[in-house]
């Protein structure tokens, strides 16, 4: 957006997916290398924008995959597993792989996608985390019938009431403050 003032100066808005907006100023002139050199500078200064969205989408990421994140999962899915012994058609050892990616994933996405419509943090990363619950649940049971096989559960479908409760909690609580804690 573009907006010519009265004393001749030029102000472009570029706004950013995370709500801040950066302002660059400049003189309009008739000399012709030196307009292509603030054009120039302008889409440097894009550059520097796309670098910042970059570098939030970076540390989402980061604090979605952190150890104080990850690490409850491993708890209620490895000591069962410990206990009861291997499940047949599930690799326990990929869940130290899988799950530290799959929650970036879904915090970068709730900083890109749900930022724009619950304005709360503390809020959207408990919808977040029941979003991941829900997706999780039916994984787990449609995927591997975990709940059968590592909890013995007699009703299967309760997985999909309890995971995401406990996964908005993961994500509102520990999630929220490890994001509070290094901003």
């Amino acid at each position: 957006m573009e907006s010519v003032r009265p004393w001749g100066t030029t102000q472009t808005t570029y706004s950013v997916r995370s709500g801040k907006k950066i302002k660059l100023e400049y003189r309009k002139t008739n000399d012709k290398l030196f307009y292509l050199i603030l054009i120039l500078l302008d889409k440097i200064k894009l550059v520097i924008i796309m670098t910042i969205t970059f570098k939030t989408i970076l540390r989402s990421f980061l604090i979605g995959s952190s150890f104080f994140v990850t690490l409850w999962p491993y708890l209620y899915t490895g000591i069962p597993h410990i206990l009861r012994g291997p499940i047949k058609g599930f690799r326990y050892e990929y869940m130290p792989i899988f799950v530290p990616i799959y929650y970036g994933v879904m915090n970068v996405l709730s900083v890109l996608v749900l930022k724009q419509y619950i304005r709360n943090d503390q809020l959207r990363m408990f919808v977040t985390g029941a979003i991941t619950g829900l997706v999780l649940s039916l994984i787990g049971h449609f995927g591997f019938r975990l709940p059968e096989k590592l909890y013995k559960m007699d009703n299967p479908n309760m997985v999909h009431i309890v995971a995401p409760i406990i996964y908005s909690l993961i994500f509102g609580l520990i999630l929220y403050n490890v994001d509070l804690y290094t901003r």
